[in-house]
């Protein structure tokens, strides 16, 4: 009765008293398994005091959960569980600010070493706060910065990284861009079918919106003068100028 409610300083006590004349198999193991539990609950509290004495917050949740599995009905450890998760969201929000100015920030950054830096430390800190958004974002901005600088493996890795990321949270422009990036890496190293596979990619995530697709069907004007297609050459990229000409009407 004392170990179904997980009294096991009462359960032992009990199971102690038990005449030896009397004592089977069963009394033997329930009396091992109360003291296994109530030995492994004192480690485990005595390891949380020390640990908040010390300010000590890793690993220190896990910890409050573990001996929650033992005495689940303990008050003082729901009540610290809930100020560990109250503390954690409130962490996890900060860091989402400080990501999201950092990354309008690096837009501006000349130096591509120090860009790069601080995209890996901004991309860690993203997966430690399950910012899904902010680690599209920034993924997106590493192969942007790869790409600049003609380091076009890199760049792919990091927008196919991007298009993953983009492919959960369901943000069209973002696969749009993605695509679009990955066949102009494409055209650029002449791999040609490849890039005309990964624009009609990044056209069906332009939602048929014809301003969405403009620099993807002047990529594909591009792609199909090298493959020496002239008429479908001429067809996207009078495709691009009128709709250019629409975008500078409505400017």
């Amino acid at each position: 009765k004392f170990l179904a409610v997980r009294d096991y300083e009462s359960a032992i006590a009990v199971l102690r008293k038990v005449e030896p004349s009397v004592i089977t198999d069963e009394v033997t193991n329930l009396r091992s398994k109360a003291e296994e539990l109530h030995s492994r609950l004192r480690s485990l509290l005595q390891d949380i005091k020390q640990a908040r004495s010390e300010k000590r917050f890793d690993g220190l949740m896990d910890t409050v959960k573990e001996a929650m599995t033992i005495a689940p009905e303990d008050d003082g450890l729901t009540n610290l569980l809930a100020s560990l998760e109250a503390r954690e969201d409130k962490i996890a929000a900060e860091n989402i600010e400080q990501i999201a100015a950092l990354y309008a920030a690096l837009y501006g950054l000349d130096s591509i070493s120090e860009r790069l830096g601080y995209i890996n430390f901004a991309i860690e800190r993203a997966k430690q706060v399950n910012y899904s958004k902010g680690l599209m974002n920034l993924q997106y901005l590493k192969a942007v910065t790869y790409n600049d600088i003609e380091s076009y493996d890199n760049a792919i890795l990091y927008f196919q990284n991007a298009v993953k990321s983009a492919e959960v949270l369901q943000d069209s422009a973002y696969l749009r861009f993605c695509h679009m990036y990955i066949g102009g890496i494409n055209l650029d190293v002449e791999n040609y079918e490849q890039a005309k596979k990964d624009f009609f990619v990044g056209l069906k995530y332009a939602n048929n919106s014809l301003t969405k697709s403009v620099d993807i069907y002047n990529n594909l004007g591009t792609l199909y003068k090298e493959l020496g297609a002239v008429d479908s050459s001429l067809y996207y990229h009078n495709k691009t100028l009128k709709l250019r000409e629409i975008e500078n009407d409505t400017l």
